[in-house]
């Protein structure tokens, strides 16, 4: 062997839009019989007809909560890596979201308690 090269590349990030459509159709007994969603529709309709998928709502969730970036700029970096622009209310809805689906960990310190700093001028190697 004379030479030897790794390149770590991250993989394009791309939208991809899915369209469910729901049908329903009235039949001779003059009942309506409407068909079911998809798994992975959700059900109802959005005022503009276009929802977010969960990788999405998790870039939001992570980009503001893991990096502390602001609603505004977290929705211009989902749209310069995907294309598509979140509006600023899914932005915000995605961390009330979020702290709605989190439980507090079993052991965490209860509310108002606050550890003391320790004193780490003590260690030594």
């Amino acid at each position: 062997m004379v030479d030897r090269y790794q390149q770590h590349e991250i993989p394009l990030i791309a939208v991809t839009v899915t369209q469910y459509d729901q049908h329903a159709v009235l039949c001779r007994c003059r009942a309506t019989h409407v068909a079911e969603r998809p798994e992975g529709a959700p059900a109802g309709r959005s005022a503009t007809g276009v929802g977010d998928g969960p990788n999405q709502q998790a870039w939001a969730v992570y980009l503001m909560v893991a990096h502390f970036i602001p609603a505004r700029r977290a929705a211009d970096i989902l749209e310069s890596m995907t294309g598509s622009k979140p509006s600023l209310g899914f932005v915000h809805r995605m961390l009330r979201t979020a702290r709605h689906r989190l439980t507090p960990h079993p052991r965490a310190p209860a509310p108002g308690y606050t550890q003391r700093p320790e004193a780490f001028s003590t260690i030594t190697c």
